[in-house]
């Protein structure tokens, strides 16, 4: 993924790390993605047409952002759906995400 504005923080190898021009994924490689600043990121994202119809699926744009417990659980059934694998409550935790309502992967 190639970050066209602003910064995006991963977490993969086993930290957090901030990207503000590329960011590669292994394939299957566990990861966390996370925009904590205050603007929007915009990036080219070089992916499969799966891939890309999950994130048109699961995206918003900052100022309709929703991290409510309802959209949560949209996120991971829509992930479920695709076969794609999220950490459990235990797994994010232990990397610093606490999410609304305890909702954990599949």
């Amino acid at each position: 993924m190639v970050i066209v504005e602003g910064k995006f923080t991963a977490w993969l190898e086993g930290s957090w790390k901030t990207y503000g021009e590329i960011i590669e994924v292994a394939p299957n490689e566990p990861h966390a993605l996370r925009n904590d600043g205050p603007y929007e990121v915009s990036l080219v994202l070089v992916t499969t047409s799966r891939m890309a119809n999950f994130f048109e699926t699961v995206s918003a744009s900052q100022d309709k952002a929703d991290v409510s417990p309802d959209w949560l659980a949209h996120f991971v059934r829509t992930a479920a759906a695709y076969g794609f694998w999220n950490g459990s409550v235990e797994d994010q935790a232990a990397i610093g995400i606490e999410l609304p309502g305890g909702k954990s992967g599949v």
